[in-house]
């Protein structure tokens, strides 16, 4: 709890009512972010991006400015900023690749713009593996716009990957 003055000024006393001093209290408090990241695990091919939707709760009385970014390998050093309203929440996109087959821990950090006391860390995994199917997989996400007649070959590439999701390969 903070306790303060707050001091009117009239200048050169136009309405003259002088100076007004009115005494405040002040409750400050940290915990007006909520976050959470949906999947939190996902695969994904050599560098390909895998995306996390990410919903940022700002449950303050002031409208901010929040960075998403990720703590781990050079290539994540992706940072997005997002503004979010008073009393309520957006949904980013992020996304984090890896060059190399493996499993990372990943940490992906919200933090507000007007004060790093507000934030909030999320864990998250990302398997990077090596398969046809995930090639195919990335079809979901885009495809090159021309040649227009490869797109029935990437559409049937897109279904054979969620086929493949289905059965768990």
């Amino acid at each position: 709890m903070y306790y303060g003055n707050i001091t009117i000024v009239d200048e050169y006393n136009g309405e003259q009512l002088g100076n007004i001093t009115i005494p405040i209290r002040m409750h400050i408090t940290w915990d007006v972010i909520e976050t959470e990241v949906s999947p939190s695990t996902v695969k994904s091919g050599q560098g390909q991006p895998a995306q996390y939707d990410i919903t940022i709760m700002n449950k303050g009385a002031a409208s901010d400015v929040f960075e998403v970014s990720a703590v781990g390998p050079k290539r994540w050093a992706f940072k997005k900023q997002i503004f979010v309203p008073a009393h309520s929440s957006k949904i980013v996109r992020y996304e984090i690749a890896g060059d190399e087959p493996g499993i990372y821990q990943n940490t992906i950090k919200v933090v507000s713009a007007s004060s790093e006391h507000i934030a909030s860390d999320m864990k998250v995994t990302l398997e990077v593996k090596q398969s046809l199917f995930v090639d195919y997989g990335a079809t979901n996400r885009g495809t090159i716009l021309f040649p227009i007649f490869e797109a029935p070959t990437y559409a049937i590439a897109g279904l054979l990957s969620n086929i493949a999701a289905i059965f768990g390969v």
